[in-house]
């Protein structure tokens, strides 16, 4: 039996604790591995020799807005089948609606569950949930 895993990208930059909560979540699921980085310029190093399957992405980036590495990336062939997540508090409807016409898969608003975050990444990953899942509820 050969089990293929997923590679996931985080790129966030708001506080070191949400890495450390993505990593502790994500990075324990024997199903995933994990990269993390902080910036569109990291984020566009590391898609190009990771090539997650999916990327959890915030909007608001010191370098470079979000939307504009989801753009990148789906201008690009070899990557344009990853897909890409938005997470944001800071953003509205209209807004979200933008990123997902710009090519995002989907957007979750901050706070948000951990049983929200982990259905949304298995249905894009067209993987069935864990049996007995993590059914704490945490808002970040």
């Amino acid at each position: 039996l050969v089990v293929e895993l997923l590679e996931i990208l985080v790129v966030f930059v708001e506080f070191l604790q949400i890495i450390e909560f993505f990593e502790d979540l994500i990075g324990s699921d024997k199903r995933f591995v994990l990269e993390t980085c902080g910036t569109g310029y990291e984020a566009g190093l590391l898609t190009a020799s990771f090539k997650p399957h999916l990327m959890l992405l915030d909007y608001k980036l010191p370098d470079i807005n979000g939307n504009e590495v989801c753009k990148r990336i789906r201008s690009t062939d070899e990557l344009s089948n990853i897909k890409v997540i938005f997470i944001s508090g800071v953003i509205d409807r209209a807004e979200a609606e933008q990123l997902l016409t710009a090519g995002a898969d989907e957007f979750l608003k901050k706070p948000f569950d951990i049983q929200e975050l982990m259905a949304v990444i298995e249905k894009h990953l067209g993987i069935e949930a864990l049996a007995g899942g993590n059914n704490t509820l945490r808002n970040l």
